[in-house]
């Protein structure tokens, strides 16, 4: 069914599926990965163009289709199968859902750092790939003339993606230069230094310039 043309049955299938997960009702999901990961990347066919008299705005119906198998493969993560899902895979649609709408972004995010507690290994053969998308995060700026709401949503986003960012640091990615540059931006920003900080509790300290020097002996 997930490689079905239907859309509406594919969203059901993944839910159901991350109902047994939930459930603890499956024993293996091997075979699981390879059917799902298709479905993490936005599909073409599924993006739409509607008029609005002077404006013309796109309208992407795989968003839930995206976000309904990243909260299985997230759940499967936590369910204990990390070593059935050849998450060397994972790491390209990561990539691409690290710059999607908001809420995948935030999910996204929570994946990275389960991957980075559960199979370190593998998240660091994909590093490269990452650090891009999360810098945008990082780096966004509200326009002044933004509410209160826009504020505290990017706030959110910057929050969440300075705790993966931190959680792939402890993982000493700074041997990985594009990673040690985006350690760098960080620390020359009050702001996201403040945060980056305090993502960590308690046992944050120095953690970012130990970081940065760690980096500079692979310079």
């Amino acid at each position: 069914v997930l490689g079905g043309d239907s859309l509406s049955e594919r969203k059901a299938t993944l839910r159901c599926l991350h109902a047994i997960v939930w459930k603890k009702c499956v024993q293996s999901v091997a075979a699981w990965p390879e059917r799902v990961y298709p479905l993490l990347m936005p599909n073409e066919s599924l993006i739409r163009e509607v008029d609005l008299g002077p404006f013309k705005h796109k309208v992407d119906d795989g968003e839930e289709e995206r976000k309904a198998a990243l909260e299985l493969c997230y759940t499967m993560l936590g369910a204990g199968f990390a070593r059935e899902m050849n998450l060397v895979d994972l790491i390209a649609p990561l990539a691409s859902l690290l710059a999607d709408v908001d809420d995948i972004k935030l999910l996204a995010h929570l994946v990275l750092v389960r991957i980075a507690s559960l199979e370190p290994a593998t998240l660091l053969q994909g590093v490269e790939q990452l650090v891009e998308p999360l810098r945008a995060t990082v780096v966004k700026k509200t326009k002044e003339t933004a509410v209160k709401q826009e504020f505290e949503r990017n706030n959110e986003l910057v929050r969440s993606a300075l705790r993966a960012v931190r959680a792939i640091a402890d993982l000493n990615a700074t041997i990985v230069p594009q990673f040690g540059q985006l350690l760098q931006t960080i620390e020359s920003e009050s702001e996201l230094k403040e945060v980056y900080e305090s993502v960590g509790g308690e046992e944050s300290g120095d953690k970012l310039k130990s970081s940065l020097s760690a980096s500079a002996q692979w310079d």
